[in-house]
């Protein structure tokens, strides 16, 4: 069964992002949303990255600065995802990207990494996947 794991906010509908915000180092372990049966354990890399959901998608607040856009992903920011069950993900929807950007996902022994010509529209998009965890 497929289901889309939204790591944003909702006003009408609560979702795993909301059940992960505010996540720093120590790590947050909740229900996915999405499919009860699966347990996600998230966090950020250090105890000044906050992990933070909002209405446009997932980002991490650098809370040792003002000099920070919370709502995205900076550089040297990291959020650690696991699961209690092997997943696939088929699809990333990326938003926001400058054309120096670049987003890695590190996965296994291996990487993905995904930059502004990757996407579709180049600031944002779809990226289909095969990853299996």
């Amino acid at each position: 069964m497929a289901v889309t794991l939204n790591l944003k906010t909702d006003t009408t509908t609560e979702t795993t992002g909301e059940r992960i915000e505010g996540a720093f180092f120590d790590a947050v372990t909740t229900n996915v949303v999405e499919e009860m049966e699966l347990h996600i354990t998230a966090r950020s890399d250090s105890a000044t990255h906050q992990l933070n959901a909002n209405s446009d998608g997932m980002g991490i607040n650098n809370v040792s600065t003002s000099d920070d856009k919370p709502a995205r992903f900076e550089v040297l920011e990291k959020m650690v995802l696991s699961f209690d069950k092997a997943i696939e993900i088929t699809k990333f929807d990326f938003r926001f990207f400058g054309t120096n950007d670049q987003f890695i996902i590190e996965y296994a022994d291996t990487s993905l990494e995904i930059t502004y010509d990757l996407l579709s529209h180049k600031s944002f998009g779809f990226l289909e996947t095969n990853i299996t965890i």
